[in-house]
């Protein structure tokens, strides 16, 4: 009895299957960087001291059958720049040989276009799992920063790096899940984790100098918002 009562769960839930069915998700929450992009490591020339910050996203998803689609999504991503420990460290490495020394800096703004294939499942006729593997462009706004020092009894000497723009390949998996209020409107709740590794001004702070390095990027978001079916 046990067994055909659950063979006959087992087909409630594949026959329950949404026929193809496409999403359009609009989105937002936390953007945790990770790795070398948030290490306050003085000595990692690849530590980026970035902080915790938030992220909008829009994402479609159009299904060519129950199970398998494709997809993109435009994200905007807002992060800090962590000055108090960045500056901490610059006195304590320099107070032997400079009199000062301080670094200014803005934020970092992360631009995300990726697209590429989702899998789903859906059961219990309103609520759908689904995965994805995006590609694309990941956009970042370098932050203006200025860095000032003075060596003693000299003049204090600034050198600033321009904020712009630099772009690199980006990859990006996901998981979501989403439930359906209506057959048109649902909830849903997400999952992602982004990596690039554009090249950046930095300071060299051996020299003194502007130079340019790749900076790996590691972003983890966690998003919910509003889903519209279609």
């Amino acid at each position: 009895m046990k067994k055909i009562i659950g063979l006959l769960l087992i087909i409630s839930i594949i026959t329950n299957l949404y026929a193809q069915e496409n999403f359009l998700i609009i989105s937002g929450g936390i953007s945790q960087p990770k790795n070398d992009f948030a290490s306050i490591d003085f000595s990692n020339s690849d530590a980026a001291f970035a902080e915790q910050g938030y992220n909008f996203n829009f994402e479609m998803s159009y299904y060519i059958n129950d199970f398998v689609g494709f997809g993109a999504n435009l994200r905007f991503s807002k992060l800090g720049f962590n000055s108090e420990t960045y500056n901490s460290e610059l006195k304590e490495n320099f107070i032997d040989i400079l009199d000062s020394v301080f670094l200014k800096s803005r934020d970092y703004n992360v631009h995300n276009f990726l697209f590429g294939p989702y899998l789903k499942v859906t059961f219990l006729e309103r609520v759908t799992i689904y995965g994805k593997t995006f590609f694309g462009v990941m956009s970042t706004f370098r932050p203006n920063q200025l860095l000032a020092y003075r060596e003693t009894g000299a003049e204090i000497i600034e050198i600033p790096i321009e904020g712009k723009f630099v772009g690199a390949i980006a990859v990006n998996f996901g998981a979501g899940l989403i439930v359906k209020i209506t057959d048109g409107f649902g909830f849903t709740i997400s999952a992602d984790y982004i990596f690039a590794k554009p090249k950046f001004e930095e300071f060299n702070l051996k020299t003194f100098e502007v130079v340019e390095e790749k900076q790996p990027i590691v972003l983890k978001n966690f998003n919910a918002g509003i889903v519209l079916a279609f």
